[in-house]
């Protein structure tokens, strides 16, 4: 489960940054293609569910694009034992749905 994904966040710069001098989300995009299983850092996962543009939702991770949403159904999480009884700190999911188009949706 080695394929990479790349996400790409885009700022909002119609009003002016916030304190902390950064911009607010706007939008989100995927670079490429998503791979059918990837294991998720609990760091990445973590960031964007706290970003607002990812949920977890009945066993699965939905990553909320602008052009649509993309699951990946969670076959293990951050506090699954390994075979050797370590953890890994990943979020090891394989995509269940393809990303569907928001016109396409709404």
């Amino acid at each position: 489960m080695s394929t990479s994904i790349t996400f790409h966040k885009h700022a909002d710069r119609s009003g002016g940054p916030s304190e902390d001098g950064t911009y607010p989300l706007d939008r989100v995009t995927l670079i490429g293609k998503a791979p059918e299983q990837h294991e998720f850092s609990e760091g990445q996962v973590t960031r964007a569910l706290s970003e607002g543009w990812a949920s977890l939702n009945k066993g699965y991770l939905v990553f909320h694009l602008a052009d649509g949403d993309l699951s990946y159904k969670i076959t293990s999480g951050p506090d699954d034992p390994n075979e050797d009884g370590t953890r890994s700190g990943t979020y090891a999911a394989e995509a269940e749905t393809a990303q569907t188009s928001k016109k396409e949706s709404e």
